[in-house]
């Protein structure tokens, strides 16, 4: 018999994986992943450098740097002088990101709007919570 820890696990998972398939469909993530999470951090906490970004997720720091370069392509961000660092630039969202973000934002609320109303307002929040908790839970076991 499986335990609880053993089905979340599995649930999140399966979910991470389907919205990635749903994600690329629409651009907001690539074969590598992350793209739409990156975008996300970039626009709710600001410019950051690549060593805090990494610091955030348990990646590499090449692994945003590949990411990074790939989202400068889009000309979804861009690089601007750190005045604390010399050498460690601040990646931020560009106007062409925020537009792209709001747009993924809205494709993500279309997809999953009909599944949200069936939730009552607890059971979403509950959800929040527990996932949150989760996540900081695990954050402060890697770090």
């Amino acid at each position: 018999m499986e335990s609880k820890a053993t089905a979340l696990v599995q649930a999140i998972i399966s979910c991470s994986h389907r919205l990635n398939a749903i994600g690329r469909d629409f651009g907001a993530t690539t074969s590598r992943g992350g793209a739409w999470g990156l975008m996300k951090s970039l626009e709710q906490r600001g410019p950051q450098t690549i060593p805090e970004l990494a610091r955030a997720r348990p990646v590499t720091r090449q692994h945003i740097r590949q990411l990074a370069h790939s989202l400068m392509k889009h000309g979804w961000i861009e690089s601007a002088p750190n005045p604390d660092h010399k050498r460690s630039f601040l990646l931020e969202l560009t106007d062409a990101g925020a537009s792209t973000m709001n747009a993924m934002d809205q494709q993500i609320e279309s997809i999953l709007s009909d599944w949200m109303q069936e939730l009552s307002t607890v059971q979403l929040a509950t959800t929040i919570d527990t996932l949150s908790a989760l996540a900081d839970r695990l954050h402060e076991q890697i770090d």
